[in-house]
């Protein structure tokens, strides 16, 4: 009786191994194949193999190409592998299958670790750029929408800007108003101990209400709302995306551009003003405390001296970030939702994105408009 199912019977004689293949060596029946060939080269094999063709019953291309490969890596491996019992079909269509082998001269040789960093550092461009190219397009889309919702005002959707500022903004109080009043505690005592040195203490309130006006209350607040907002935005998005409720929108001759972007990005350009005023008060409210306590200063000789430090242009450096910084966060918080590809795991990496995003952005925004102030002389 013909066996089709393939199978490799084995005979051992005294210091050789002979496998007799049997069945059909086809390609339907390649995963069996192949897993019989995996199995045999995991054993535990004599010096010389021998490979008894005679009761191989059928095969075509993908059969000849599994066992040559079977032979090749045997040979690599040190054994000396014979056929017999070679019919004049196999044997010809062997002697195609080898001419397509490569030869070990031809072989691509392993890269070398810096070769390998070269590669990874030429597909990081790449994904760089296109994620530069995307956000670019997104920008214009966003640009393009607002400019026709001003145009058309009736268009703007108050009731959700409005309950976004409050998510947005007004919970956002309580952690803002925190962090800048620790900040300022901290850069004060820094401050102090440093200008100890010279005699210079009382510059202390210079150092502490310069700095976070002009750019440590709105840049912690910036990070603080990219954190908080922008990973929940980015989530948000991503889950209406996998529920395909975004779909519906298309669906329904909604755009989501106007009904989902457009108001957070517009609720976080408003509130982030707000955000950063609260926390120069909370920041200088907390260098105050260090500086009263620790200088011996009244609270009266505080305000003062910080009415002396500070000029109109320095506070309205910081308040006139604020929006720039909104914007960046509302935008690239957007996109990285919408870039959700329709899995719990694909919510993840984008609202890790969106935050390392945002904070390099606004960082960077930050410089560049730094620059630019003191350039202007403000």
């Amino acid at each position: 009786m013909q066996v089709h199912t393939p199978r490799i019977a084995i005979f051992s004689q005294k210091e050789i191994i002979i496998f007799k293949p049997q069945g059909l060596w086809v390609a339907r029946t390649a995963k069996e194949i192949d897993f019989l060939c995996a199995t045999l080269l995991q054993k535990v094999l004599p010096n010389k193999v021998v490979f008894d063709l005679s009761e191989l019953s059928e095969f075509d291309t993908t059969g000849i190409w599994l066992l040559h490969r079977t032979f090749q890596t045997l040979q690599r491996e040190g054994h000396c592998v014979e056929l017999q019992n070679e019919s004049e079909a196999f044997h010809n269509l062997s002697s195609r299958v080898d001419t397509y082998q490569p030869s070990p001269d031809k072989t691509r040789k392993k890269s070398s670790v810096l070769e390998e960093k070269l590669v990874e550092f030429g597909k990081a461009s790449v994904a760089v750029a296109r994620l530069t190219r995307d956000l670019i397009i997104f920008l214009g889309e966003v640009t393009f929408t607002l400019f026709s919702h001003f145009l058309h005002p009736k268009r703007f959707r108050l009731i959700s800007i409005v309950s976004h500022i409050e998510r947005f903004g007004v919970n956002a109080i309580p952690i803002v108003a925190i962090m800048s009043i620790a900040l300022g505690l901290v850069l004060a005592y820094q401050g102090e101990e440093q200008l100890r040195r010279f005699g210079a203490e009382i510059y202390t309130i210079n150092l502490v209400s310069i700095s976070i006006l002009r750019e440590v209350g709105i840049l912690i607040t910036a990070i603080l709302i990219a954190g908080r907002t922008g990973s929940s935005i980015t989530a948000q998005i991503g889950i209406m995306k996998i529920n395909q409720e975004i779909d519906a929108l298309n669906t329904l001759g909604l755009s989501p551009m106007e009904v989902l972007i457009i108001p957070r990005i517009i609720a976080l350009i408003l509130v982030m003003p707000l955000l950063a005023f609260i926390s120069d008060i909370a920041g200088l409210f907390g260098g105050g405390i260090m500086v009263v306590f620790s200088l011996n200063v009244s609270p009266e000789l505080y305000i003062h001296r910080i009415g002396e430090a500070v000029t109109v242009g320095s506070f309205w450096v910081g308040i006139l970030k604020a929006p720039f910084f909104g914007a960046i966060i509302g935008i690239v918080s957007c996109f990285e939702g919408m870039r959700v590809e329709g899995t719990a795991e694909s919510v993840g990496i984008c609202t890790t994105r969106s935050v390392v995003e945002g904070i390099f952005l606004v960082t960077l925004a930050d410089a560049l408009l730094s620059v630019f102030f003191s350039k202007v002389g403000i």
